[in-house]
């Protein structure tokens, strides 16, 4: 980690939410309402703006570098931020949204940055609702003990109405119980087999004769869904239980073994990725690629797979393959799903 990147995550780990305490005695509704706004607001201004400030050292390194599509595609996070900068001074945002379009094309460093960003935003909005949340409860309470009705049921209704936020909140990280494989979180179930391994701000990269598998209980039905990309050589590999997505014999093409009579194949190519999603039901599996079944086969999978296993290379290809946006998604596949 550069020291770019150490001073942003220092810079915002002293400039976010400053979660000051709450004042003595019962306080009116709209008083509770403004003080829990403002410091959103503040919170929120100081984070973005510390990404801000890292953003703009990025682009002076990149330009110096003289990497212009790199240039370009920060300037552009750039003018977003700015942008909603201005929304929060105006205090017209609820929260801010600034994953690009494809970011697997950004910068490692920069990539670093923007969820980094994205990660704390989302904490410190939770912990600020679950203050105030503290707060306006205590007050409710000391409303009824005075006689105050009507104001205790205004705080009711702003209680309700934090409460709902955040359980969205809650509910759209999980996304109905997605398991995200490469956030930190899980970092202790993943164990290396062979070859060399490297994490990288949401990746996996595999490189050489290479192994690893996720250690973690699923029970089918599920839909194991990744974003692979071959960097070197021809021969990733996936492993669920006795599948294996991998390419087919010598030629740049994936497909599901154990090989059948007639396989249905995927033609792909190094340096570009390729979205997949293996499906996993209690009597059959199923490849996607890019949107498109490849392959339904009948299998009777056992009730728990306890491992995956992905592969960078093989020893007769010992390459190098990158591994992002790996989610585990519960139930059965459905139209609506994508990467």
């Amino acid at each position: 980690m550069n020291s770019k990147l150490l001073a942003f995550i220092l810079l915002l780990n002293l400039s976010g939410w400053t979660f000051s305490a709450g004042q003595e005695g019962p306080q009116p509704a709209a008083l509770l309402k403004t003080a829990f706004e403002a410091e959103r607001l503040a919170g929120a201004k100081k984070v973005s703006g510390a990404l801000l400030e890292g953003l703009r050292e990025q682009l002076q390194s990149e330009m110096k570098r003289g990497d212009l599509e790199n240039s370009n595609q920060i300037n552009t996070l750039i003018e977003q931020v700015e942008s909603q900068l201005e929304q929060l001074e105006a205090g017209t945002i609820e929260t801010i949204t600034l994953l690009p379009a494809d970011e697997s094309t950004l910068p490692e460093v920069t990539l670093d940055l923007v969820t980094r960003h994205h990660t704390w935003l989302s904490e410190g909005l939770s912990k600020l609702r679950k203050k105030h949340l503290s707060i306006m409860l205590s007050n409710q309470t000391a409303h009824l003990a005075n006689g105050d009705l009507a104001e205790a049921n205004v705080i009711a209704e702003q209680i309700a109405l934090m409460r709902a936020v955040e359980e969205e909140s809650v509910e759209r990280s999980k996304e109905s119980g997605e398991l995200v494989l490469l956030d930190d979180e899980h970092r202790e179930k993943w164990k290396q087999e062979k070859g060399e391994w490297t994490f990288r701000a949401s990746r996996l990269v595999g490189e050489g004769d290479s192994k690893i598998g996720f250690h973690h209980p699923l029970e089918p039905p599920f839909v194991l869904a990744w974003r692979h990309e071959v960097k070197k050589g021809q021969r990733p590999r996936v492993y669920v239980e006795d599948f294996t997505i991998q390419n087919f014999g010598y030629d740049f093409e994936l497909t599901l073994f154990p090989k059948p009579a007639n396989p249905q194949t995927f033609p792909y190519q190094r340096d570009r990725a390729i979205d997949v999603e293996f499906v996993v039901e209690h009597d059959f599996v199923e490849l996607w690629i890019e949107g498109e079944r490849l392959e339904r086969r009948a299998a009777t999978m056992p009730k728990t797979i306890s491992v995956i296993f992905f592969s960078g290379g093989d020893g007769f290809s010992p390459g190098i393959t990158e591994f992002s946006k790996v989610v585990v998604r519960p139930g059965s596949r459905k139209e609506s799903s994508g990467l």
